[in-house]
């Protein structure tokens, strides 16, 4: 017979307080951004995909009050914001410390452009 990992993996109790996945997909499919189409102060519209469209949905939604790696959980956003300030996009970087076991420090991107979103797609 063949095992697997997964045969090597000791069964999980389920947390009884836990609540069923339907509730809270809808709510979460709402802040997953495929695309985004924004349009400049200039009027010049730009249509950004992937989780650079995630990125600047977030800064947008954000505020003054900008992203965060510890607050946006993405895995490259110095990426996304590199690629959103190719584009013509205006992020300011902002650098800060944080403490506890790994204590260190963190960017905080803020979005600084004048823009409106003109289209968004979210996934289905």
């Amino acid at each position: 017979m063949m095992r697997t990992y997964n045969d090597e993996i000791p069964a999980i109790k389920r947390n009884p307080n836990a609540q069923p996945r339907d509730a809270t997909l809808p709510a979460i499919l709402d802040t997953i951004v495929t695309g985004l189409r924004v349009r400049l102060s200039d009027g010049t519209e730009i249509w950004f995909k992937g989780r650079d469209a995630w990125a600047l949905n977030e800064l947008h939604r954000a505020g003054l009050d900008g992203c965060t790696p510890i607050t946006h959980v993405g895995p490259r956003w110095s990426s996304y914001v590199l690629k959103l300030r190719q584009a013509g996009i205006e992020v300011e970087t902002i650098h800060e410390q944080h403490g506890g076991p790994y204590r260190g420090h963190h960017a905080r991107y803020v979005l600084r452009s004048p823009l409106e979103i003109v289209e968004k797609q979210v996934a289905a």
